[in-house]
């Protein structure tokens, strides 16, 4: 495919284009588009595909705000304004000229020196240059100098258009731009090549340049799915604490020569690793990290249900061991009992770290299901055909790197069990259809396959999104809908389970300070009151990341007072956070709210300007003071001796 411009202007700007277009380059297609872009313009399917877009100041600016393709802007020169002058009608003395969101600077020096005084009404939408046109020509002007949307309204508004011809600029533009896409094109079609490559190769694949991973593929997302966050951004120092390394732990960014065939477990799985430094001009730059299962993919390929659960097709978590208080999530784990002794498909629907997984682990060990395999897959975390090649299998020769033997489908593995479908809503609607027949008839074909395979798993699907949404915007099939969603469970936030916050925060924490717990008992209530001023919006899974922060704050000071002014800190330090990010308006319907305790007031730079705040709210009293800063009397004096506030008494 050819690299693609697509140069947009509005009437006489779209003719010059043309012109342009009839003496295009042979090596990249030209499309001229003539469109105004209003404010609730939607972005056409084709406009995708462009590579590089040449527009006018106010096209430029709603496209820049719709896509991240880069857009050249035609800026107006003072030589084409100057050369348009030399059209000004005879006798006029005045002459309007409307440029796009600021005066011309330099035509506003050199005005004085010609014959024709140039009035410059700058404008920001097609509508204020309507105006501006019309204004002045109720005052008497006639004749102004425009562009292509400009001259189009001087001519229905009986004016005379001095129509700036930038043809050499154009040009110029259209050179630039041609260069810039076939640039563009040979560095994508290289990166899709590679990609292709990592894709579809038989081995997780990390790079990694400065210590940022630059590169992931699909089984190297796979084996880290459990961080629930792109991998490609993060520091390598941070992938490798999720490594646990049979051998002394060392920097992988140092590596001057390779490091083969290292055993590790990645959560809870074996692998092998090989560190291989990038190294340039006798200096590491980055490192390749090869990852492959240690078990040969004996995993796969062993039909016994029994070995299959020995190498980590187990549901680990059972209704037993979940955190329920509150009436909510009570009512929720009541009715996935009931469900649980059905073979009924079941859709689980809940935000993001609500703890779908979890119960989906509970549903599995409640059922006759439990003696067999369990076996989970994030949909979003594959592309579609490697995602194809997971769920149904591929025989030997299906495709160029496919395994001798071919390799089972997580399905077949499911046999006798259950299989949970995690982020369901995220598979494309190819794949949708052959999982509805997969549902449908219990029997599927592997890719490259001939022969039907039937198998006997309950379906348990998850997701964060609207399905039914979904299907009414036509991304997810009405029939396929119907067939997993026989049995529905939602699973609250935590925000709604307020009884819950201390049992799973204490159990969190008792992971990284046991010894801190029992002091913590005795303040259930202020935990559980500082817990509830923020509504956590990453639901259990913030909650266990911030019981690691108090942790990681408390490792010279176990006491009470230390453990209650860190999670202070760390809280309001998280509030402050989502009001930065969390756009000021209105939150639509069903969007989860933050809400910051009152009391709480002002986030200030320091703890003492926070007690300072305090006091001036309280009128001076420190126990209304405590009572707004969510600590006791005692630790609030002896904040203030320690900032030097003690001055005065109540």
């Amino acid at each position: 495919m050819r690299p693609k411009i697509c140069i947009i202007g509005y009437g006489p700007m779209a003719d010059m284009a043309r012109a342009i277009q009839g003496r295009q380059r042979s090596t990249v297609d030209v499309i001229v588009y003539e469109e105004l872009f209003d404010e609730n313009w939607s972005l056409p399917d084709w406009m995708r595909e462009v590579d590089v877009f040449i527009s006018g100041g106010y096209n430029a600016r709603q496209l820049r705000s719709k896509i991240s393709t880069p857009v050249i802007s035609m800026e107006t020169r003072l030589s084409d304004l100057l050369v348009s002058l030399e059209n000004n009608p005879i006798g006029e003395k005045e002459i309007l000229y409307a440029p796009f969101h600021e005066k011309n600077a330099v035509l506003e020096k050199v005005g004085s020196l010609l014959s024709v005084n140039i009035v410059q009404m700058p404008f920001q939408t097609p509508g204020e240059l309507h105006q501006i046109l019309q204004d002045y020509k109720n005052r008497g002007g006639s004749s102004v100098i425009v562009a292509g949307l400009g001259y189009v309204y001087a001519k229905r508004l009986d004016l005379n258009p001095v129509f700036i011809r930038p043809e050499e600029a154009l040009l110029e533009y259209f050179n630039i731009a041609a260069d810039m896409a076939i640039s563009l094109k040979t560095s994508s079609l290289r990166n899709s090549e590679l990609m292709t490559i990592l894709n579809y190769y038989d081995k997780g694949v990390l790079l990694a340049n400065n210590d940022v991973i630059t590169v992931c593929n699909p089984l190297a997302a796979n084996c880290f799915r459990h961080l629930n966050r792109p991998i490609i951004g993060l520091r390598l120092s941070e992938i490798m604490v999720e490594i646990q390394m049979e051998e002394p732990a060392f920097e992988a960014s140092r590596l001057l020569s390779p490091l083969l065939n290292q055993p590790c477990v990645v959560n809870g799985r074996p692998y092998m690793l090989d560190f291989v430094p990038i190294r340039v001009k006798n200096s590491t730059n980055g490192v390749m990290i090869n990852i492959r299962s240690r078990e040969n993919s004996q995993e796969r390929s062993v039909a016994s249900p029994g070995n299959r659960l020995s190498k980590g097709f187990v549901a680990k978590h059972s209704f037993q061991t979940l955190t329920v208080k509150s009436p909510s999530f009570s009512k929720a784990v009541h009715l996935a009992r009931y469900y649980s002794q059905t073979d009924e498909s079941i859709v689980l629907l809940g935000e993001t770290g609500a703890g779908k997984e979890v119960m989906a682990h509970a549903i599995h060990n409640n059922s006759k299901r439990a003696r067999h395999p369990f076996v989970a897959v994030n949909c979003s975390a594959m592309n579609e055909k490697l995602l194809e090649s997971e769920l149904f299998g591929y025989d030997e020769g299906a495709f160029t790197g496919a395994k001798r033997g071919g390799k089972e489908g997580l399905f077949e593995l499911a046999n006798k069990g259950t299989i949970f479908l995690d982020e369901i809503g995220e598979i494309s609607r190819e794949i949708q259809v052959k999982l509805l027949r997969a549902i449908q008839e219990k029997e599927i074909m592997r890719v490259g396959g001939t022969k039907i395979i039937r198998f006997d798993a309950r379906i348990i699907a998850a997701t964060n999104q609207n399905l039914w949404k979904l299907v009414e915007e036509h991304h997810f099939r009405e029939d396929l809908y119907y067939r997993i969603n026989v049995l529905e469970l939602v699973i609250p936030p935590l925000r709604e389970r307020r009884e819950d916050l201390y049992a799973l925060f204490s159990t969190f924490l008792s992971t990284s300070s046991p010894n801190v717990i029992s002091k913590m008992d005795a303040h259930e209530e202020e935990v559980v009151d500082l817990l509830s001023r923020y509504d956590w919006p990453g639901n259990i899974r913030e909650l266990n990341n911030f019981s690691q922060m108090t942790a990681a704050m408390m490792w010279e000071d176990q006491s009470w007072e230390r453990l209650y002014e860190a999670m202070q800190e760390i809280i309001c330090n998280l509030i402050e956070r989502r009001r930065r990010t969390v756009s000021p308006m209105a939150p639509s319907a069903g969007e989860p709210v933050f809400r910051e305790d009152s009391r709480l007031g002002v986030k200030r730079e320091n703890e003492a300007d926070r007690i300072l705040f305090a006091l001036q709210n309280a009128g001076g009293s420190r126990k209304e003071a405590a009572e707004i800063l969510g600590m006791n009397r005692s630790t609030l004096w002896r904040k203030m001796k320690k900032y030097r506030l003690l001055d005065g008494e109540e």
